[in-house]
């Protein structure tokens, strides 16, 4: 069990609130943000592009969204934590920013994608 859950709905309650600092849209965000459905979809680019500002604005924008900062994430069981925020706080959209940080992010990101009717959006800054 994810112990460390109230810890990042908090980070996420506060990434919320950055991303309400950037009024200004790229049309990339209104692309992911208007599909629908159990999908993933990955944006891979170098640090400083605005990925991560991305997130937190879809963040502000859905409150169906939860934002997570995989570089923070104490937890090994990455699955584990998306299940929690979904099937017990009812996300319907996972945010992971920063995803290469954890050391089986695919596997991990292909048993929420087999199992969870979910949403993933993630980052990298590196090549996957």
């Amino acid at each position: 069990m994810c112990s460390q859950i109230p810890e990042l709905l908090e980070l996420s309650e506060m990434a919320r609130r950055q991303g309400e600092e950037f009024p200004r849209r790229r049309d990339l965000y209104h692309e992911i943000l208007g599909k629908k459905g159990r999908h993933f979809s990955g944006i891979v680019g170098p640090r400083g592009v605005g990925k991560t500002v991305l997130l937190k604005q879809m963040a502000a924008s859905d409150p169906e969204c939860v934002y997570v900062s995989v570089d923070t994430l104490k937890e090994r069981d990455l699955f584990d934590v998306i299940r929690r925020l979904h099937q017990d706080h009812g996300f319907g959209c996972i945010l992971l920013d920063e995803v290469h940080f954890h050391d089986d992010f695919d596997g991990e990101l292909k048993k929420a994608h087999d199992f969870l009717d979910v949403r993933i959006v993630f980052t990298s800054s590196t090549a996957l």
